[in-house]
């Protein structure tokens, strides 16, 4: 005859301050919660170039992040005119914008074997919806510096030379070899520990650290950046900003990723989040928010990544 089954013994009390399960073998202490897990803040990252003798700013605006989506900011009558989006790896420390703000410099990377090829080019700056134009090179050095202007008509370029023509104008490409930090020099920040370029150099895990200072149209505050890169510029950490007084102390503009002079003399800078402020600054402190635009909402449209934008409207006030 078969054996009967015994019954199994009913399961001991459970002790609402420990857990058996496989899940988390060791006993809890009292009180021990899970604490939910924080909401995600939209993944949008925001940089610029003001123009320097335009009321105009040159956002770079990218995320999600395989998307880059260029648009002006016309700072004295607060609107954002949206250009065009792309969909491939933009170097925005690589790119310029022209004094007038009428055009810009532009250098994407593509990925071929181990190595960067840098496209680098010549266009019109948004509303204009075109990035590609006639007016490129791919070039197969993964660290060049890019174009950059250098008065109205003359392109500093790497190692080569040449005309462009483009909206019939001439620009020339003036050959030479690009020295560090140069797009930031050009738009009148100032690097105050240069010869610390050549003390890393030959290692590999070393940080660059560097400070910038530029101070404010009205001269009522300097705004200080500080920079640290890895070697070639393989990673950069998130940059960070003040406002340096004359007295010496200092204002820490936290949550900020991005920070700049509009033409104006308002300090113009952006969050994590996504949003960009126009703000004025009395006797080296912020004073209140002028403009404020939240660009968090922007989604890539479909079809052509380098086609024409018609994204929603950014909300601003």
């Amino acid at each position: 005859m078969p054996r009967a089954r015994r019954k199994s013994a009913p399961p001991p009390p459970t002790d609402p301050t420990t857990t058996h399960g496989p899940a988390d073998s060791q006993p809890r202490k009292p009180g021990r919660v899970k604490a939910p897990k924080p909401l995600q803040e939209p993944k949008c990252s925001i940089f610029g170039i003001v123009a320097r003798s335009s009321p105009s700013v040159l956002i770079f605006r990218r995320g999600p992040s395989a998307w880059f989506h260029l648009l002006r900011w016309r700072t004295d009558k607060n609107t954002l005119e949206p250009g065009v989006w792309v969909r491939k790896k933009l170097y925005t420390e690589r790119c310029d914008f022209s004094d007038d703000g009428k055009y810009l410099t532009y250098a994407l990377g593509t990925a071929r074997e181990m190595f960067y090829l840098l496209q680098v080019g010549l266009c019109k700056a948004p509303p204009h919806d075109r990035l590609h134009t006639q007016h490129n090179w791919v070039e197969g050095v993964p660290f060049c510096g890019g174009w950059y202007f250098r008065g109205e008509r003359e392109l500093f370029v790497h190692d080569v030379r040449k005309t462009l023509r483009l909206d019939g104008r001439n620009f020339t490409l003036a050959e030479g070899k690009n020295a560090p930090y140069a797009h930031l020099r050009r738009r009148g920040w100032t690097l105050h520990d240069a010869e610390s370029f050549g003390e890393y150099l030959g290692q590999t895990n070393v940080v660059y650290p560097h400070t910038f200072t530029k101070p404010g149209p009205a001269k009522t505050a300097t705004l200080r950046c500080f920079i640290e890169r890895g070697p070639r510029g393989t990673f950069e950490r998130p940059r960070r900003y003040e406002l340096l007084r004359d007295d010496g102390t200092t204002e820490p503009l936290e949550n900020t990723t991005w920070a700049d002079w509009s033409i104006e003399g308002h300090l113009l800078t952006a969050t994590h989040t996504g949003v960009l402020r126009a703000s004025i600054v009395k006797n080296g402190r912020l004073h209140r928010v002028l403009h404020e635009h939240d660009l968090s909402t922007l989604r890539p449209p479909s079809g052509n990544p380098l086609g024409p934008s018609k994204p929603q409207t950014a909300e601003g006030r």
